[in-house]
């Protein structure tokens, strides 16, 4: 078995379509498995290249039939052969497994930032008129709220960031000399001492 070649012909497999990746996966996995569980069945070690189903799942697909001949399948009239034993065919099956995986896991990132990104520019354009479709605001009514809230948004930004915080102490009661707590206030001490 030659793992590089291998290697290579599922990267070949992998830039496929997800719907024929996930074709050949599935028989290969199938034909694999096979032969790992039960090696001395004949029926199992050869795949026939002129079966239609094989065909369009896998010997069409680029990588598929340089995958199965890099594994230890060679050509055999109209059959594949495979010339190894039930481990190696294990070893094949495995390899093709982590490659299915990982190429689902990228599939499954690819959708979830497409996602992300479709929910962002709705957010980022219809929050108004998701808030007030269907409450018989018109189109127009939604436009000009969406411009005030954007405009009340933008005022409020500028304030934060011209807004000079008070100290708290001026908000508090003090006597002329600018003491707290001596304008008939009473401080803590005197509470303490019941005056």
């Amino acid at each position: 078995m030659d793992v590089d070649k291998a290697n290579a012909a599922l990267q070949d497999l992998g830039n496929s379509s997800w719907d024929q990746q996930e074709g050949a996966y599935k028989l290969l996995l199938k034909v694999l498995g096979n032969i790992s569980e039960k090696p001395d069945e004949q029926k199992f070690r050869s795949v026939k290249t002129t079966n239609a189903a094989i065909r369009s799942k896998l010997l069409d697909i680029p990588g598929g039939e340089a995958f199965l001949t890099s594994v230890g399948f060679v050509v055999d009239g109209e059959s594949l052969t495979f010339g190894g034993d039930g481990e190696m065919a294990g070893v094949a099956r495995d390899l093709v497994q982590e490659h299915a995986n990982r190429s689902v896991e990228a599939r499954l990132r690819e959708e979830r930032d497409r996602k992300i990104a479709e929910e962002k520019a709705k957010a980022g354009s219809g929050v108004i008129n998701a808030k007030f479709s269907g409450t018989g605001y018109s189109a127009e009514d939604r436009e000009r709220l969406r411009r005030e809230a954007e405009l009340d948004k933008m005022e409020r930004e500028a304030a934060a960031k011209n807004h000079i915080p008070k100290s708290s102490k001026s908000k508090l009661p003090a006597d002329q000399s600018g003491q707290f707590g001596t304008a008939g206030t009473a401080t803590s001490a005197q509470f303490k001492r019941g005056g």
